[in-house]
């Protein structure tokens, strides 16, 4: 059975956890991208869900992970490989630079955050 609330609607499924929806200011239905172990769970995601509903920049619960995904910051080896994508660059200086990249600086730095490469770590290695 449906909880009604002053925002949102929490509804306990045959599986005992809490599902949490509440509708958003572009009028469609949201639900939490899970659900919840205990009813005090849910009801704090949907009190967050109604403090980001009322600022000026809200964006639905699914489209949230798209976004942050698409502004974290990229890695040595994301990186290296879209300034390579956007050289035009003979074949052979292509074939080089992929060469150098896959051979020596992924392996040490691939994973590194961009932000977090310093001269002296590049020094050191």
């Amino acid at each position: 059975m449906a909880t009604r609330r002053g925002f949102g609607t929490l509804r306990r499924l045959p599986s005992k956890r809490w599902q949490a929806t509440y509708v958003g200011p572009d009028l469609q239905r949201h639900s939490a991208p899970h659900t919840f172990g205990s009813k005090m769970d849910a009801e704090v995601w949907l009190a967050q869900e109604r403090t980001l509903a009322s600022g000026e920049e809200w964006v639905a619960p699914r489209r949230r992970g798209e976004i942050a995904e698409r502004l974290a910051p990229p890695t040595f080896g994301e990186y290296a490989g879209q300034w390579l994508a956007d050289r035009s660059l003979k074949p052979r200086t292509r074939e080089g630079y992929e060469h150098l990249l896959r051979r020596y600086l992924e392996p040490e730095f691939g994973e590194l955050l961009v932000a977090d490469l310093t001269p002296a770590l590049v020094r050191r290695w």
